[in-house]
């Protein structure tokens, strides 16, 4: 490592802005709340983000979700994607 680099880079060194936080509830939005996924069957739904346009980097998502299953641990797999698919 070189020190006097890193302590040289440090200096002009540029903050990011203040964490923003955004909520969306799929409650209400077309989600598939009570349906049942068969085996082999997949499932999808979008959520509108438009309303967290103050949003200006995106550093990490978190999801949370109700699930119940009769499924074997790593029989159920869950997959992000934004519609630009950066995600």
């Amino acid at each position: 490592m070189d020190a006097y680099a890193m302590i040289t880079l440090a200096k002009d060194w540029k903050p990011v802005p203040a964490m923003v936080n955004c909520s969306i509830s799929s409650t209400g939005s077309g989600a598939h709340v009570g349906r049942t996924i068969n085996d082999g069957d997949e499932s999808s739904f979008q959520l509108d983000a438009s309303n967290c346009s103050s949003i200006e980097f995106l550093e990490h998502v978190t999801l949370s979700i109700n699930l119940t299953s009769e499924a074997k641990r790593g029989d159920f797999s869950l997959n992000i994607r934004s519609n630009i698919e950066n995600i």
